[in-house]
This record gives C-alpha cells, structure tokens and sequence, in this order.
C-alpha cells in the first residue's frame, strides 16, 4: 500500500487559496452592510426635510436690487459693488455737528408744535423775561419758571461777574413810559442752538444752548404732550 506524503509546497498553496477565499467573503458581507447603512441613512434624511417648516425668506428683493451708480461717482477702472453700494448708501445721510456737553445738533426727531414752542420761549426769554417767557409754560406749572428766573438772574450775576442786564419794570408807569421802554428794550442772548432731544410717550426732553457776549447757558426743555413747557433746568454756565 502506497503511503501519501504530503508536499509542503502544496500545503502552502492551500492555505493562500483558503485565505483569499475567507477574505472575499468577509468584503463581500462588509461591502453588503455598509451599502444597506447608507440607505438608512438616506431615507432618515428624507424624512427629516419633510418636517422642516422653512420660514419665508428676510429681504427676499434683495438681489434683484439694482447696482447701478451714480452718474460720474466713480471712475471707469473703479468696479461697481455691493459694498461700494452700501458705503455709497451711508454717505447720502445727514451729517449732524456736536458739540461737547450739548450733543448732536439733530432735532429732526422733534415736531413742528414742539420746535414752535422752544422757539418761540427762546426769543421771549431773551427780550422779557419777565412776562411772555412764562405765557409758553404749563399753566399749573409756571411756579417751575419762577423758581428758574430766580436761579438764572442770580447765576448771571456770579458767572458772569456782571449785574444782570435787565430789570423788572414797574407796573404803576404811564403808558408813554412802557412805550419808551418797550424801544430801550435790549436782548439777553445773541442766538440759541437746540440739540438732539430726547422724545417719550409723556415727554419730550431738549437740550438748548444760548450765548451772550459773557458767554454761554446750557439748559434742558421738558415738554408734555400738549407741547407745553412744565420744567426747565440749567445745567451749566461757560465762557466764551
């Protein structure tokens, strides 16, 4: 009987062809799992889109928004841009000046009725303080006033190291007198400027600056609704 004597280079042959044999199916399962994991995946993101409530767009007019520049704005070699479009948008705006301790002289924000009445109080203060300045303030408050022309008069006298210029007049002179003083009248301030107020459902705060020779009073306006004057308060004498 012939005994079988097994080659050693056949065994070797052997166990490469059932390595590869063993690591094709390995691959082949793997390639199987990992296909059916993407189509999870896919059907999950589906559903997921299909839930989302998408919110209507912000500024959807925005890039139909023309670009064209302004005639003779820039030059040809100049690329016309969004960002230019934008820089060229701010530069259109007003510009206001502001002055230290007062603000930014910007009082578009105050009505036509509110500005009458500051004016109007301003030119009254300056050329009578003694009577009309006080025909523009709150009724049931105008003991504000007279508390402020007590502080104004005395102020004047200690800031600017001077009498104040203007005296009551006496009630008991004859008409021909009150006319002749009424011609000798003089102005206490040469101009007044108002600054950015600040406007409230109840109030409307002002900020008003006037000059006179000797220098300058910054005062702030508070008006009701009804676009009348209840408070005034200085808050600081300069010099010029």
């Amino acid at each position: 009987m012939l005994k079988y004597k097994p080659n050693m280079k056949n065994v070797c042959v052997l166990l490469i062809a059932a390595s590869l044999f063993f690591i094709s199916c390995t691959n082949a399962g793997a390639s199987k799992l990992s296909y059916t994991d993407v189509e999870t995946i896919r059907d999950s993101v589906k559903d997921r889109e299909a839930q989302v409530s998408w919110t209507k767009e912000l500024e959807g007019s925005r890039l139909n928004e023309s670009l064209n520049p302004q005639e003779g704005l820039y030059s040809e070699d100049i690329k016309y841009s969004r960002l230019i479009a934008k820089v060229n948008k701010a530069n259109q705006a007003a510009v206001f000046p502001e002055y230290p301790d007062l603000g930014l002289l910007d009082i578009s924000a105050l009505n036509s009725s509110a500005k009458e009445t500051i004016y109007k109080f301003c030119q009254a203060l300056s050329t009578d303080i003694y009577t009309e300045a006080q025909n523009y303030f709150d009724s049931s408050y105008i003991f504000n006033f007279v508390f402020f022309r007590n502080d104004f008069i005395e102020g004047w006298e200690n800031n600017f190291n001077e009498s104040f210029p203007v005296q009551k007049e006496d009630k008991s002179k004859k008409k021909s007198d009150e006319d002749d003083s009424q011609a000798d009248k003089i102005s206490l301030f040469s101009k007044w400027i108002l600054a950015e107020p600040f406007v409230g459902e109840e109030i409307t705060q002002v900020p008003v600056r006037f000059y006179c020779k000797a220098g300058t009073l910054d005062v702030t306006l508070y008006l009701n609704k009804k676009n009348l004057i209840y408070q005034i308060v200085i808050d600081r004498w300069g010099s010029l």
